[in-house]
Parts: C-alpha cells; sequence; structure tokens
C-alpha cells in the first residue's frame, strides 16, 4: 500500500511537458482528467483522476479542470537594482540609439552608479517586489544576476541581496562581474579582467554565492579574447559558463560559449550559423529576450535557424531597468510568438522543460515522478493561454517544494 500523500491535486488537465524523446516540439504531454500528488516536497504521483480515487493524502484540491503546469523558469534577469532609465528610454524614443547612449555615460552605467550607492536593504526590498510579480505569473524559479556593481565590494554585496531573495519564488546566482567594463577601468580595462579571474571569481566560488558566470562579450563590452579569458576562470572554479551574446554583433560568443559546454547564449540576434551548429552540438540553450529586442527596436532572432542546427529554445524575461522593464514572462512568450513564429506550445516549452535546462537544474520544469513539487495553476483548460493572452495571466495556486505559497482566489 502506499504511503499517505501530503497534498493530491485532482480534477486537472496535467501539462507534464514530459514528450518522449523524438516526439514533436509542440507535444506537452497533457494528461485529461489527470491528478498529481505530492510527498515530501517532491512529485510522488502523476495520472488519471480516476487512478487516483484510490490514494491517502492528508490535504486535496480539486481545480476543476483547470491546468497544472511546471512552475515556469525565467532564466534570464537582472533583478537586483537601483535606479530608473526611463528619460533614456525618452532619448531612445526620440532618436538617439542604445550605444551611443551608453558611451556617454548612461546605459548600464548609470544603474551602476544608482546601485553602488544604494544600501543592501533597499535593494532587497525592490528586488522582492519584482520576484513576488513574477510570482503571481506562475514563475517558481529565477535566475538573479549581479552585475550593476562592476566593483569587489559591490559584487558581493550584489550576490548576498540574490542568496536572501531564495524562497517564493526560489532564485539561482550568476555572477555578472563583466556586464560593462566600469568607468573608473576604462583606460586600464585589463586591470579589471584580472581583478575579475584573480580575486572575484575565487571569493564567489569558495563562499558559495553564485553558480554560474555570465559575461556580456558585443560591441561596447567585452572581447573575445577577454570573455574566454574569464569564462576559462569560471569554469576552473567550478562555476558553469552563461553569456549576453550576438545582441548588437556577431562576436563569435555562442561558439566560445559551446567550446565552455555553456549552460546558455543569451540575446543571439546576430549570430553565425556556424555558431549555431557549435550550440546545437554542444547542447547549449538559446535564451531569447523578448523584451531587450522589442524596447530596442531590433529584429527578433532566426529561430528557424536555430530549429535546423538543433538548438533548444528557452525564453527570458531579461528583467532590468534599461532595455527590459518587465516581470511578466508570459507576455514575453506572447511576443516571441508573434515575432519570432514560436508555436504556442514551444512556448510552454521554453518556460518550462527547455528553461530548467538553461538553468541547469534536471529536477524542475517537469511534472514526474521524482521531479521537485513546484507548479503553476491557471484559471483555463488550455495552457496555450500564457503564449496566447497580450500580458497579466496570472496562476490560480503557485506551489514550490511541494508547499502552497501563492494563491488568487479572487
Amino acid at each position: 500500500m502506499r504511503s499517505e500523500l501530503d497534498f493530491l491535486i485532482v480534477n486537472a488537465r496535467v501539462v507534464s511537458c514530459t514528450a518522449p524523446s523524438g516526439a514533436a516540439r509542440n507535444d506537452l504531454g497533457i494528461i485529461d482528467k489527470g491528478a498529481v500528488g505530492i510527498k515530501a516536497g517532491v512529485i510522488a504521483f502523476v495520472g488519471t483522476h480516476h487512478e487516483a480515487l484510490s490514494l491517502r493524502t492528508k490535504q486535496k484540491l480539486d481545480v476543476k479542470g483547470r491546468v497544472v503546469l511546471p512552475g515556469l523558469i525565467d532564466p534570464h534577469t537582472h533583478a537586483v537594482f537601483e535606479g530608473s532609465r526611463i528619460d533614456e528610454f525618452a532619448r531612445r524614443k526620440s532618436g538617439e540609439d542604445y550605444l551611443s547612449i551608453s558611451k556617454s555615460g548612461g546605459g548600464i552605467q548609470s544603474t551602476v552608479r544608482a546601485t553602488r550607492q544604494a544600501s543592501p536593504e533597499l535593494l532587497l526590498k525592490s528586488a522582492k517586489r519584482r520576484l513576488s510579480a513574477m510570482l503571481r505569473h506562475g514563475v517558481t524559479t529565477v535566475e538573479v544576476k549581479s552585475g550593476y556593481g562592476l566593483d569587489v565590494p559591490s559584487e558581493l554585496k550584489l550576490l548576498a541581496v540574490a542568496k536572501k531573495l531564495s524562497g517564493a519564488p526560489q532564485t539561482l546566482a550568476t555572477f555578472l562581474g563583466a556586464h560593462v567594463i566600469p568607468e573608473e577601468y576604462c583606460d586600464e580595462p585589463e586591470v579589471y579582467v584580472d581583478l575579475i579571474c584573480e580575486t572575484l571569481i575565487p571569493k564567489i566560488a569558495k563562499e558559495k554565492l553564485a553558480s554560474s558566470c555570465d559575461v556580456y562579450l558585443d560591441d561596447g563590452a567585452y572581447s573575445y579574447e577577454q570573455a574566454e579569458r574569464i569564462w576559462q576562470s569560471a569554469v576552473a572554479h567550478g562555476l558553469k559558463a552563461k553569456g549576453h551574446v550576438g545582441q548588437f554583433s556577431d562576436q563569435r560568443g555562442a561558439e566560445l560559449l559551446a567550446r565552455f559546454s555553456a549552460l546558455s547564449a543569451d540575446h543571439l540576434e546576430h549570430v553565425s550559423d556556424d555558431d549555431l551548429a557549435a550550440m546545437g552540438k554542444a547542447g547549449v540553450v538559446a535564451v531569447l529576450l523578448p523584451g531587450a529586442w522589442l524596447t530596442l527596436g531590433q529584429q527578433p532572432p532566426d529561430v528557424e535557424r536555430m530549429r535546423y542546427y538543433g538548438v533548444k529554445l528557452a525564453i527570458g524575461s531579461d528583467c532590468n531597468p534599461g532595455t527590459s522593464p518587465c516581470t511578466d514572462l508570459p507576455l514575453c512568450a506572447a511576443i516571441a510568438v508573434r515575432q519570432c513564429a514560436m508555436s504556442l506550445e514551444e512556448a510552454i516549452l521554453a518556460m518550462t522543460e527547455v528553461a530548467s535546462k538553461a538553468v541547469g537544474i534536471a529536477t524542475i520544469g517537469k511534472i514526474c515522478i521524482g521531479n521537485q513539487a513546484d507548479l503553476a495553476i491557471y484559471d483555463s483548460d488550455d495552457p496555450r493561454l500564457l503564449a496566447y493572452a497580450l500580458g497579466d495571466v496570472k496562476a490560480r495556486y503557485v506551489f514550490i517544494n511541494g508547499q502552497l505559497v501563492n494563491t488568487n482566489d479572487g
């Protein structure tokens, strides 16, 4: 006889995101009239409502035909920052371009100045507000980058704040000390690269402040050689590689990330066939960032070429103050569907099963026995709503590690 479950969800349309290998990319592995059982924070039963009738459970939730999805995963955010860049957005709308504003002291540098001055308490409060908004959309795991400190104390401060954020939703910290060259090192960038490789990365790895290391390899940021050196140091210290590449120009960043067996290559508006082939072969996930290309008025990435080379597609909000002031991951998926010719089902997988690969956690993103019990339940019997509606799709119930952490019964 099975032991008693902690929680049993019944009368559900279970969207498992566990299609068998070789299935069409639109297969969501749906179980109609399904049920999900939870025990000790993990999924202990997945099957039909009828099969679940014989199970003993401490608590039961009848969701009345609603869809139950794996908790959504946002694999690319910059959620810890202070300051607004509304004025810069207005300047871009008046005709100035992003790179010229950055070169004049705006862009990322302006956020760095505001963030350096902010206390950890203020940063934690504002970041919690952003993550709470993500949770309401059904996001249960959020990757949070540093990168608005760009000196030793400030980068450590941001990573410490990111570590305190973990809970609802849970967070994964990424070190992005190589976001742009700090203003004080603009005449000696290699000295700052030394600081990253010889001081920051060893300390972050030793204190377990981050699980991965990102580099912004592009015009106005870091060169191929600088990025290679930083990722070499990161991987040697046990951090996974991730990267902002190909946003404004093709600097062969995706190919370099493939050499380091990176978790993901993000942006990719400008990327060659050779780079995509390398990504596909190495299993590097492409993280698409619709908020950024929409804000900057860029041509979206060529998704059809990515599919041709076997590159898996994830979607992130890129929550940041400059190019994607957004906490609504399903809205980003809806933009990708409309502008990249992604299917609705493909967009759902890009926020669940594929996104789990982009953050490097195999036990989330799918509803299957043994996986972490992170679930999002919506007021619809059709999961495609998430990538169809233009924003404001809220989850009725959200579970993290088997605990009901958010309800919206209104």
